[in-house]
């Protein structure tokens, strides 16, 4: 059900996910300069820098597997709804993600847009409920 959730996020505002994936991987990698100015800080930045680097993994494999589901929809494939059906997308995302990202200078700047747009998928998942909710009337 999570991954479903963030396979639609993306697909469904890729702009928006890419933009809250921008935010959220600068504050993460940005958060652990600051804390380097500090002195007890400079003990976290390690674990802010690996938290970075596992950020970015996380959200090119969410990156991918949108992609992959967006490639065999276009094909005529339904929406994963079985495992086997999540591992082909999975991994059609995966080939496609890797063959971009073999073409020069542009492939890499591709491939971390969707890594950006996955990292907003989750960040979006996991935030939605306090920061992208519309205020009612009375607030």
């Amino acid at each position: 059900v999570t991954m479903a959730d963030m396979r639609r996020r993306l697909l469904g505002q890729p702009g928006k996910a890419l933009l809250t994936g921008f935010v959220a991987l600068s504050a993460l990698a940005g958060s652990g300069l600051i804390l380097a100015l500090t002195v007890i800080g400079l003990l976290l930045t390690p674990a802010m820098v690996f938290l970075s680097i596992l950020a970015g993994v996380l959200g090119y494999v969410v990156g991918a597997y949108a992609l992959g589901v967006k490639i065999l929809s276009a094909t005529g494939r339904h929406t994963p709804e079985t495992t086997a059906d999540r591992a082909l997308s999975a991994g059609v995302g995966a080939l496609a993600a890797g063959l971009v990202g073999l073409i020069p200078v542009l492939g890499w700047i591709l491939v971390l847009a969707l890594l950006l747009a996955g990292l907003g998928a989750i960040t979006q998942r996991v935030l939605r409920p306090a920061l992208f909710t519309v205020p009612g009337p009375g607030a």
